[in-house]
């Protein structure tokens, strides 16, 4: 099933194989692609688009499961160690030396 039948799908026939297909699709095809690599903030909009969607129609197991990869990737990508120079106070002194 691709995202625009995911979509799609009107309120009548959404059920679990529906649910189930919106988590794949977000976590295979979104959270854990190379997708938005510079901009991973529009991976947590979409995340908390499909918890509401999946909330709204009662599929509370499958929005926990996305919020409980979201805050797992969260911790991921933030325990990255940030680039060289960076955060070296002895660069941020010749820096300041040579542009004055």
């Amino acid at each position: 099933m691709n995202r625009s039948e995911i979509v799609n799908l009107t309120v009548s026939v959404k059920n679990k194989d529906w649910a189930n297909d919106l988590l794949r699709w977000f976590l295979k095809d979104i959270l854990y692609a190379d997708v938005w690599v510079f901009h991973p903030y529009n991976k947590l909009i979409v995340g908390y688009d499909v918890i509401d969607r999946l909330e709204l129609h009662g599929f509370w197991w499958q929005a926990s499961r996305i919020r409980n990869h979201v805050h797992r990737w969260m911790k991921k990508i933030s325990c990255k160690e940030p680039p060289q120079g960076l955060l070296d106070p002895s660069s941020i002194e010749e820096e300041r030396r040579v542009s004055s």
